[in-house]
């Protein structure tokens, strides 16, 4: 697959995303996270490329994983369309 992968969230469950997508033979181009201690490292050799308000700039295809409640998804599609 040429298109990128980019995952919302780089704690632990964008840790299992990445790898799981890893496992499965696609690359990773980023994380986006709102925790300012991350931005700009690595998780797992993947770099935290800016906060979630950040990735309407990238072009690809997204992984929500910022949590497993609705709250939590709502409010980062509410992020990057840059209505919250």
């Amino acid at each position: 697959m040429d298109e990128k992968i980019y995952i919302l969230g780089a704690g632990g469950e964008g840790q299992v995303c990445a790898d799981t997508l890893i496992a499965a033979g696609y690359k990773v181009s980023g994380f986006f996270d709102d925790n300012e201690k991350l931005i700009g490292k690595e998780t797992m050799g993947i770099r935290v490329l800016g906060h979630i308000f950040d990735a309407k700039k990238a072009d690809g295809l997204f992984m929500i994983s910022v949590g497993n409640n609705k709250t939590n998804e709502a409010k980062s599609f509410q992020r990057i369309r840059g209505t919250y």
